[in-house]
């Protein structure tokens, strides 16, 4: 389970003493501290009972011993004497029985306490080791996000930025630059009225932008959802690791080892920088008994969420961790590209669309052979032709933005997606996706073209652009999946 922040030995010895289980299912550690108590009071009960039975013995010796002597002939002086001598003895050895006792005792509880020492002395050392194991995550993260900054070229490095993988992990500081901070806020705003995208504000301002410290990224941060919190950050209120933490932990130890030529791979920082760190999170971990991978490393992937044998990193898994705020807004530059006057729509919006959806398959992780995007790229050019013929012959248009047509671009993407279809022609692509073309794809829009309230009218819009980019997004995923699962049984699994 994700148990939460382990970045101090407290935390991890915390996690240990919960999450650790031995054969049975039963905590490892406060079994062993159990049964080590156990066997502490089963050894005095013993002891007790061996010392008890010699007293025993000895009370039986001396009331034995006092019959024969009241029993005998002797005088009454020595009968007293020699009784006085046998309740000295009895007392005598009662007392020495005791003082035994209490010696065994003492033995006996200083055998626990070492014993437990023992295993305290275990979990400290496994606690220290995996707090270094988690803070070294935090280091891997800063040398990683240096490493991108210092070897890529600017455009490679904006684009890295601006990934939906690696956007999240930035954000801006202006510093000391009052102005370029009122410069941002203005455009902020107008990001937030619709006035600008933000790959637009991006451009204008990607020098201040830096990647989030430790603290930036553990601190509590969520945006509110249909009622729900959706947290951006690591850690809930509570020190609880949210979907955007495990997600966190997954792509830092996972993301460089899956994908190829992207840079120092999290074991090999490891290796490198502190190699008995590495060796230790290599061995055999005896004390939790369960996960596939009984390395330390396999214990502390459970712990942050994952399975132990979790040793891949894509898109996929938790759509980037990103929230469903972030998911929808993550569209944005695809809606602006067609907000404008249908008559503006050209072929350079087209690319920008599909461009926007080709990288985002790539991020999920899908071969640029497991989509026709060429196909798709012929079916969106023939519906723009066709809807903007459509808007010019109309007689009585209520609109001349060609939001109308971005949410059919976006349908017909998603369509094409989710046909999974390979077309050969650009009318096979409008059959199989559209039906009857421009009137097969605006049937479900024309409610909307009749909103007289513009302000309405574009929020109609927006939301359906919103559907249609992330069916397309479900679908890439879902295709994903598919093939997988496919391979899997091509395999025989």
């Amino acid at each position: 389970m994700a148990v939460g922040s382990i970045m101090t030995e407290k935390q991890a010895k915390q996690a240990i003493l919960n999450d650790y289980r031995n054969i049975s299912g039963s905590r490892t550690f406060g079994s062993m501290y159990a049964a080590n108590e156990l066997a502490g009071l089963r050894a005095e009960q013993q002891v007790e009972q061996q010392y008890g039975e010699q007293i025993g013995q000895a009370y039986k010796s001396a009331m034995a011993q006092r019959s024969n002597i009241l029993s005998s002939n002797l005088g009454t002086g020595y009968k007293e004497s020699m009784l006085g001598d046998t309740d000295q003895y009895l007392t005598k050895a009662y007392d020495q029985y005791m003082s035994k006792l209490s010696e065994s005792k003492q033995e006996i509880a200083s055998n626990v306490a070492k014993a437990n020492e023992e295993i305290t002395s275990t979990v400290d050392t496994i606690a220290k080791n995996k707090a270094a194991y988690g803070n070294a995550l935090f280091d891997y993260y800063d040398a990683y996000l240096a490493e991108k900054q210092n070897t890529l070229d600017e455009d490679s490095y904006k684009k890295f930025m601006r990934s939906a993988l690696w956007d999240k992990y930035y954000t801006y500081d202006f510093g000391t630059d009052t102005q370029a901070k009122a410069d941002y806020d203005v455009a902020r705003a107008a990001v937030e009225r619709g006035e600008m995208t933000e790959d637009e504000l991006f451009e204008k301002f990607w020098q201040y932008r830096r990647a989030k410290t430790r603290d930036e990224l553990t601190t509590v941060a969520y945006d509110e959802v249909d009622g729900r919190k959706e947290y951006s950050s690591l850690y809930d209120e509570e020190g609880n690791l949210t979907l955007a933490g495990v997600d966190f932990f997954d792509q830092l130890e996972n993301f460089a080892a899956t994908h190829k030529n992207e840079g120092q791979s999290w074991s090999e920082y490891l290796q490198s920088t502190n190699p008995e760190l590495y060796d230790w999170a290599s061995s055999y971990n005896p004390y939790n008994v369960g996960p596939d991978d009984m390395t330390y490393a396999g214990s502390f992937r459970t712990m942050t969420g994952r399975t132990s044998t979790d040793y891949t990193y894509s898109f996929l898994e938790r759509f980037g961790g990103l929230t469903e705020k972030q998911t929808k807004s993550a569209f944005s530059k695809v809606y602006e590209d067609f907000n404008k006057k249908a008559s503006d729509i050209n072929v350079n919006d087209i690319d920008s669309v599909l461009a926007e959806f080709e990288q985002i398959s790539k991020e999920i992780g899908l071969t640029q052979d497991a989509i026709n995007w060429k196909g798709i790229r012929q079916q969106v050019s023939q519906y723009v032709d066709e809807a903007k013929q459509a808007h010019q012959d109309a007689k009585d248009s209520k609109i001349e933005n060609g939001l109308a047509i971005g949410v059919g671009i976006l349908a017909v993407i998603a369509g094409g997606i989710v046909t999974g279809a390979s077309f050969g022609t650009a009318t096979a692509a409008g059959v199989a996706i559209a039906g009857a073309g421009l009137a097969g794809i605006t049937a479900g829009i024309e409610n909307m073209d009749n909103i007289t309230n513009a302000e309405e009218r574009e929020k109609a819009y927006k939301k359906a652009a919103q559907n249609e980019y992330l069916r397309a997004v479900t679908a890439m995923v879902n295709k994903l999946q598919y093939e997988r699962r496919q391979a899997q049984i091509n395999q025989g699994f």
